[in-house]
């Protein structure tokens, strides 16, 4: 079994396109992941608390960074004597601008539509997938994640951290308390951008040594698998399984058009075949009717 760990902060970049490396595709291939019963999306929960109440700050700060943006443009300017003409700039900016203020209010008008059709749709196509697990916060974890930060073990060696990543945390380590059926040969991908908490210092590509060094004292050395790349990861690692559901979701969509094809050859032979008998035209037409305005025609056999 292959089980997948997202930080909070992929989740939003989901939801976005703040960050280079996710895009709508990663969107979809998690979608295709979980409906392969070989891959399993562990969820912490207060990582749908963190995504649930900072979806908001998302949409706050790309309508901000509309208007920072357009202020930003009023100081630029262009100069004499080159080849773009100066009335041709300040009508290219001038355009620029309308379109980023036009945005802007959109966002504002929309906002709370917005956020509630973000939630939803994570809450119903993710969060309560079937191969999605939920990892509720307990007594165990909670007092693990205070020890971790009485001691100041990463990712709590740094001042701002907060308390839902040292649960993220805690959760990998206790993974096979947590979830029963995780087995030693299953692996765990843990993926995230948050390099100052979880990563080596100069290396984000490396988890921080007082991490490394507790996932061998949980004895899962040969379970946990970190990356920062989700994109890369997810096509690397789970390459067969998304494979192997696209070639499913094409049958499907090909027995469908068979299927479809069918049934409109046999509407064709049952229509023929009902023409061919007396006052069968005047029944086929009251069924049209009847079907399209609800209403029958009268007979004039009768």
């Amino acid at each position: 079994m292959k089980y997948i760990l997202l930080d909070t902060n992929l989740y939003l970049d989901l939801v976005s396109n703040r960050s280079v490396s996710i895009n709508k595709k990663c969107k979809d291939i998690l979608l295709k992941l979980l409906q392969h019963d070989n891959c399993k999306l562990v969820i912490p929960e207060v990582v749908i608390h963190e995504f649930v109440r900072n979806v908001d700050s998302i949409l706050s700060i790309a309508k901000d960074n509309l208007g920072s943006t357009r202020e930003l443009l009023k100081s630029c300017y262009w100069v004499e004597y080159s080849s773009y003409p100066i009335n041709t700039y300040e009508q290219e900016i001038d355009g620029i601008k309308k379109y980023l203020k036009k945005l802007k209010v959109l966002l504002v008008n929309e906002f709370d539509d917005i956020e509630n059709k973000m939630k939803q749709w994570f809450r119903v196509n993710i969060f309560k997938n079937a191969n999605s697990i939920t990892v509720r916060t307990n007594d165990l974890l909670t007092k693990k994640v205070m020890m971790r930060r009485m001691h100041k073990l990463p990712p709590f060696h740094k001042k701002q951290t907060e308390f839902g990543d040292g649960l993220i945390l805690e959760t990998i380590l206790n993974i096979k308390e947590l979830i029963p059926e995780f087995d030693k040969r299953d692996k765990l991908y843990f993926i995230t951008r948050n390099y100052s908490d979880f990563c080596d210092s100069d290396n984000k590509e490396k988890l921080h040594n007082r991490i490394i060094d507790s996932i061998s004292l949980a004895g899962l050395n040969d379970n946990i698998v970190y990356s920062p790349y989700f994109y890369k990861t997810v096509k690397d690692v789970f390459g067969i399984e998304i494979a192997e559901v696209e070639k499913l979701e094409e049958e499907m969509a090909r027995r469908e058009e068979e299927y479809l094809s069918d049934l409109a050859a046999y509407e064709d032979y049952v229509t023929d075949k009902l023409f061919d008998y007396p006052h069968n035209e005047y029944i086929i037409n009251n069924m049209i009717n009847k079907e399209k305005f609800g209403k029958m025609q009268k007979s004039h056999h009768s």
